[in-house]
């Protein structure tokens, strides 16, 4: 979902004062339009008891610690220190200090889930369906010695795919991921590895540019 936001044009992300307006269109035949075309509502913050009480999540405690707080560059650690205090454990008493809690907590979650721990929850599982894919298809299902390889190892230089079987690779990707291999993008940088595979591909999926011929 955040990549997929992310490749959206600015244009479908802010429509002037027309607020959520991709999501809007997408849901008018499934809710009533009274909700549809209704006036943005104020946002209420998670109730701070159900982060903060007696028995609080684990991950409250380590998200909001001092440490990772002010390891998130995205942080304001004073505003931060203010808000959480020293310890995740302590309650918030008024509604402005739940809704800043609950919002510093909002960001640590975010940044651990997709900035910190991105490789290995996004990029580990691509590259293992690329693993599976080449080990099916050029090396006859035997990923044994001598034909292991790791995810760093040069197709080309291991012998693995040829410049045939890069055009093979390239209908996969294409076909299974939903994206458009240019001409100019069949290059080492992007397609000689399983890492520079699953980076091209999420390059692509996110529309930022991939490594371009001449460039």
């Amino acid at each position: 979902m955040v990549a997929f936001a992310s490749a959206l044009p600015s244009s479908l992300k802010m429509k002037a004062l027309n607020e959520k307006y991709l999501l809007k269109r997408l849901a008018r035949s499934l809710v009533p339009t009274a909700v549809s075309q209704r006036s943005k509502q104020p946002y209420r913050a998670p109730e701070g008891k159900a982060f903060f009480g007696p028995r609080p999540p684990e991950y409250v405690g380590d998200l909001l610690s001092s440490a990772q707080v002010n390891a998130t560059a995205s942080s304001n650690r004073t505003r931060s220190r203010d808000s959480c205090g020293n310890s995740a454990m302590a309650r918030p008493s008024a509604s402005r200090t739940t809704w800043r809690s609950s919002v510093s907590l909002s960001t640590q979650i975010l940044v651990d889930r997709f900035v910190n721990h991105f490789w290995a929850d996004f990029m580990e599982p691509l590259i293992q369906e690329l693993r599976a894919f080449i080990v099916d298809n050029f090396l006859f299902g035997d990923a044994s010695a001598p034909f292991a390889f790791a995810d760093e190892d040069s197709f080309q230089e291991r012998g693995i795919v040829d410049s045939t079987g890069i055009l093979e690779l390239v209908c996969h990707l294409q076909e299974t991921y939903a994206i458009e291999i240019k001409d100019e993008e069949l290059l080492v940088e992007n397609l000689d590895s399983l890492s520079r595979v699953a980076r091209f591909i999420e390059r692509k999926r996110q529309g930022r540019p991939a490594v371009i011929g001449g460039r």
